[in-house]
């Protein structure tokens, strides 16, 4: 069983790529998780003073950094939560819960518009929301099922891009 739960891991990993990591300049450092060993990690941007937070997490598939606003947000996969927690690990709350969102599974922040947004896999839609949480509503609704795998926010031009899986598609809206 340990060997399935390790392949599967490597697959996730070769599946999202830079999902599990949250560079953040202004925060002076990335973060990033480690699915199957419980955890979220931050270290300098050069690499250096790598530090696991003192968040506890199960199996977390996918974060986002707000350096402004001094927290980051994640997903872990069993449950339906968004949780987001101070840079450091402390004060952990949730933000988006069901029924603002169903099986999370990507999220990005827009610091610059105070907003945070998740892609969900039960429908294939995008939602948005405050930082807090609050004025949830669907952006992106495709006509088709898409696979949603991974988000990103262009605060400067206004668009959302995501990631599809097997259709090796991005899109933006």
């Amino acid at each position: 069983m340990p060997i399935r739960r390790k392949r599967s891991f490597v697959l996730a990993l070769a599946a999202v790529g830079s999902v599990l990591f949250a560079p953040s300049a202004r925060a002076g450092k990335v973060y990033w998780v480690q699915s199957f060993e419980d955890r979220i990690q931050r270290a300098n941007l050069d690499g250096s003073g790598p530090q696991v937070l003192p968040t506890f997490v199960f199996d977390p598939i996918a974060i986002a950094v707000d350096p402004a606003g001094g927290k980051f947000y994640f997903i872990q996969s069993f449950d339906d939560n968004v949780p987001r927690a101070d840079l450091n690990g402390a004060n952990l709350q949730v933000v988006l819960a069901p029924p603002q969102v169903l099986n999370p599974v990507a999220i990005a922040v827009d610091s610059v518009g105070g907003k945070l947004y998740c892609a969900q896999s039960s429908d294939d839609t995008i939602v948005r929301a405050n930082l807090n949480g609050t004025a949830a509503e669907t952006v992106v609704t495709p006509p088709t099922s898409l696979n949603l795998k991974a988000l990103a926010v262009d605060s400067t031009a206004g668009k959302v891009y995501w990631a599809e899986n097997p259709a090796n598609n991005i899109r933006r809206a």
